[in-house]
Parts: structure tokens; C-alpha cells; sequence
């Protein structure tokens, strides 16, 4: 299993390109929303961390992702 944290504000290129490379190698993303797990394809930049990344308090920030091992 892989746990990365990753913000888009860090980055130039879209974060989704790593998802997908993740993928590619064989990893399947996840991402906690609301106290379960989530498909990473739910995951949306700008709603999850840009809309939210101005109130402190807010408890909606995605930065956290799981990639777990397909099964093959």
C-alpha cells in the first residue's frame, strides 16, 4: 500500500496525472470522504481543495490518497 499526500497548490502540472501513472502501475486510489472510502475518480481538485482551502476549519480537505495493490 501507498499513503501520499499530495496538494495541487505544490504542483504546476495536474495532480490526476499521477493518479493515473499510480494506476498504470498496477494501484487502485482511494480517497476518505466522510468517514468511508471513496473511488479516487470521486476525488475533484478544485471542490476538495481549492473551494476549501481558505477556511481553516474546514474538515473537507482531500490531501490525503491510499493506493492499495490490484488484485491480480
Amino acid at each position: 500500500m501507498i499513503l501520499v499526500e499530495i496538494e495541487q497548490m505544490f504542483h504546476d502540472e495536474p495532480i490526476e496525472g499521477l493518479f493515473s501513472w499510480l494506476e498504470a502501475q498496477g494501484y487502485r486510489g482511494k480517497v476518505r470522504r466522510n468517514r468511508s472510502w471513496a473511488p479516487i475518480s470521486t476525488f475533484d481538485v478544485e471542490r476538495d481543495q481549492r473551494q476549501v482551502a481558505h477556511d481553516p476549519r474546514s474538515l473537507q480537505y482531500i490531501n490525503n490518497f491510499v493506493f492499495e495493490p490490484r488484485a491480480e
